[in-house]
């Protein structure tokens, strides 16, 4: 437990998550989960969609309209935000546990005194700088160092380095680059949220699925879920990112960006 005794105006920050037309089948469970497991949460929530109308009480449906691309969709959908600062969070990334009010509000409150533009509140990748036991520096030039799901962000700050026409993959990798002209990003050492993991490449991931039924939580089973060998291949690719951290940061950053161009030019799917 942290130990401020100034809790900071909540006002000028809001919760923002970011979704799409296709997946308003997690939307009841995504606020379900929110307001269950942080009922003490009094920010004001917002919801990026496109043209639905998520019709739940207490959110305000932010649309960008039809969708062009991502990067596109979310700026449309910042400027519809009132709040100076919002804290990103993603629509299949459902919260299990109880969230601690408390040390998050000190959390933001560090955020607002050290002027930070940028707070991840997860621990992966771990910031290469440390600061105290709470928080640590995220160097210009780290890798994913505008990972998204969950931080908290300086709203002109994100507007600014998202370019229209790139893919959330895109932003983490190509944005990353575009934040070292901003010093003060931070990440926490320890999780914030305990999250399930819902969804991936638009397929329910079966863990998550039994998960969430432990939580007595009811599931849209119109959505289809990952087979035992696309699951294979997803505990391969997790192996593989335990490997590359292995090498140095300056390294790793190498190797995404040569994948990358192997993907877009399609020379690994010939």
């Amino acid at each position: 437990m942290m130990n401020s005794n100034v809790m900071p105006s909540t006002n000028d920050l809001a919760v923002l998550v970011l979704s799409c037309d296709n997946y308003s089948d997690l939307w009841p469970i995504f606020f379900k989960q929110y307001k269950k497991y942080w009922n003490q949460s009094e920010f004001k929530l917002y919801l990026a969609c496109n043209e639905k109308s998520s019709n739940i009480d207490g959110v305000v449906d932010a649309k960008s309209g039809p969708d062009i691309d991502w990067s596109t969709s979310l700026k449309k959908s910042l400027v519809k935000v009132e709040e100076n600062n919002v804290l990103i969070m993603i629509d299949d990334a459902f919260l299990k546990e109880e969230v601690n009010h408390q040390d998050f509000l000190e959390l933001y409150n560090r955020f607002l005194d050290s002027n930070m533009d940028y707070l991840r509140l997860k621990n992966s990748p771990l910031p290469d700088i440390k600061v105290d036991e709470l928080v640590g520096q995220i160097s210009p030039g780290s890798l994913y160092r505008t990972a998204l799901f969950p931080s908290v962000w300086k709203k002109d700050v994100l507007i600014d380095i998202l370019k229209p026409g790139e893919s959330a993959w895109e932003f983490e990798l190509k944005g990353s680059d575009r934040s070292d002209i901003y010093s003060e990003f931070y990440s926490v050492h320890n999780d914030v949220f305990k999250i399930i993991h819902g969804v991936i490449k638009g397929k329910w991931h079966p863990k998550a699925l039994s998960d969430l039924r432990k939580l007595d939580v009811e599931v849209n089973q119109e959505r289809e879920v990952l087979t035992f060998r696309e699951v294979q291949l997803l505990n391969v690719g997790t192996f593989r990112s335990k490997i590359l951290k292995l090498f140095p940061n300056s390294a790793r950053k190498n190797i995404r960006r040569f994948v990358y161009s192997k993907i877009l030019n399609k020379e690994w799917f010939s």
